[in-house]
């Protein structure tokens, strides 16, 4: 992805804007006969997903860019916490994890899309005249699909970088409130303030990657809500073979697979920040040193860390909640649109 991100080269600035437009092929056919006219006969499924697509494409190639990785790791090499075994573990077991599952779903989405383009094609493309749009879509897949992944990637190893350093802190701050409870130690300050400066660096770190990850995660939200709401139409609501709609739910759940597991990520760097706090505010009270309740009270009252969803709002358990519950919403009202 750095080879046409904003600081590349000419060559591959002008091979990004190339693929780009083979991308949106698709949505150009798909959409020729537009109308202006009283009765707009666009198809706005397809206008969806056309602005998407350049959202995230657009994104990717000027905020992931070199400028971009080299700040994240020197937040990163700052924390001096790449070396400690634990740390190592931790991120690379969840990497490994991650990236399996999410190959195994795009594995499950692409046989979707086989079956809907042998389905297609033997349907006879000339006599439907739509043989342009078969061709231009097969051009996106053979395109989308490893941009796909790479932006996948890119998204799930930066949730899992920041969710890395938040369990480093995490287990310092739980091993250190376990040593004052065995020991009976007075808390010393050295170590509560070395704490307090890994979470400021911590919540740069998480303020740097969320330069990217907030405006994505929109983006794939809107395209997921519109592409479940037209999977969920199709296999309810549209007479087809249980073949077709088995492959329709495989491809519906893959999609939700990899949306659900990208959220799953950035809430659990909340999630830790939290319990970090509340084992902050437990080691106050095992002193009433004034300069050591000073700097807890400096510590606790940081603001939260976590990413959020375009700027709207922090991503949080409630917001898990709410998400669901609209989605539960949508499958309820979807009957009253088809009638």
């Amino acid at each position: 992805m750095l080879n046409v991100s904003s600081t590349s080269g000419i060559v591959q600035k002008c091979f990004f804007a190339f693929t780009l437009i083979l991308l949106q092929l698709k949505f150009l056919i798909g959409n020729r006969d537009i109308s202006l006219n009283s009765i707009f006969t666009a198809d706005s499924r397809l206008i969806v997903f056309f602005l998407c697509d350049i959202c995230i494409f657009s994104l990717f190639h000027l905020k992931y860019n070199h400028t971009f990785v080299k700040k994240v790791n020197d937040l990163w090499y700052d924390l001096r916490i790449e070396h400690d075994y634990e740390t190592r573990k931790y991120f690379w077991t969840h990497k490994v994890t991650y990236r399996l599952l999410q190959v195994t779903c795009l594995i499950f989405y692409l046989t979707f899309n086989i079956f809907h383009f042998y389905k297609w094609f033997n349907s006879g493309l000339e006599k439907l005249g739509n043989a342009d749009l078969f061709w231009a879509s097969i051009t996106r897949a053979l395109i989308f699909y490893p941009y796909l992944i790479s932006h996948n990637f890119i998204l799930f190893d930066l949730s899992i970088l920041a969710e890395t350093a938040m369990q480093n802190i995490e287990k310092h701050s739980k091993e250190l409130y376990k040593e004052l409870l065995s020991n009976e130690k007075v808390l010393n300050f050295e170590a509560i303030h070395n704490l307090r400066l890994k979470y400021v660096q911590i919540h740069q770190l998480v303020d740097k990657i969320n330069e990217i990850i907030s405006p994505c995660l929109l983006v794939y939200l809107i395209n997921f809500i519109c592409r479940f709401i037209h999977l969920v139409y199709l296999i309810l609501f549209v007479q087809q073979s249980g073949l077709s709609r088995l492959y329709q739910i495989i491809g519906g759940i893959a999609t939700f697979t990899i949306t659900y597991f990208i959220i799953h990520l950035t809430l659990q760097v909340y999630l830790k920040s939290q319990q970090v706090i509340l084992t902050v505010y437990k080691l106050s009270l095992k002193t009433d040193y004034l300069k050591v309740l000073n700097e807890i009270t400096l510590f606790v009252n940081r603001n939260e860390i976590g990413f959020s969803l375009g700027g709207i709002c922090m991503i949080t358990s409630s917001t898990m909640t709410t998400l669901f519950s609209v989605l539960g919403t949508l499958i309820i009202a979807i009957p009253s649109f088809a009638r």
